[in-house]
């Protein structure tokens, strides 16, 4: 009983309030929408999930069942649980895996009697990052 959407606008007379399934016009995909104003040929509606307002003819529309509505949150429940068995599939690392880190190596010497505090604390900055990034890249390689 697919009727077309020319049909459907014959058949439905829209007033403000009503829900309907409306296109956004930068993806052309269906959205929930509730009519907000009404013009001649054209209206307005309020897209419910994201609260943006657009002007459409009324061809746009389609009526929205509930047997869509439910058909819409089923899969949308599917993808969260989709979602949520993927976070819990990654394994949890055990503390007993995880090693403390390694000694660091001693720093380059810098000559004490020149005036280099700006160059020796980005130096050190620079070291003790790199040091910091190799342990953590250890540890996430370990994992896998």
């Amino acid at each position: 009983m697919d009727e077309s959407p020319a049909l459907t606008t014959e058949i439905v007379q829209w007033k403000i309030g009503d829900q309907c399934l409306c296109p956004f016009s930068e993806d052309g995909l269906l959205y929930k929408a509730t009519i907000t104003k009404i013009e001649s040929s054209t209206c307005t509606v309020l897209f419910d999930e994201y609260g943006n307002e657009e002007s459409h003819p009324f061809a746009d529309l389609q009526i929205r069942t509930e047997n869509e509505e439910e058909e819409q949150e089923e899969e949308e429940g599917e993808i969260i649980e989709e979602e949520q068995e993927e976070e819990t599939i990654e394994n949890p690392i055990n503390e007993s895996d995880i090693l403390p880190p390694p000694v660091m190596p001693p720093f380059p010497r810098i000559n004490p009697t020149d005036d280099n505090d700006n160059l020796s604390s980005t130096l050190m900055s620079w070291y003790l990052a790199g040091y910091h990034t190799g342990f953590y890249q250890g540890i996430k390689n370990k994992k896998h």
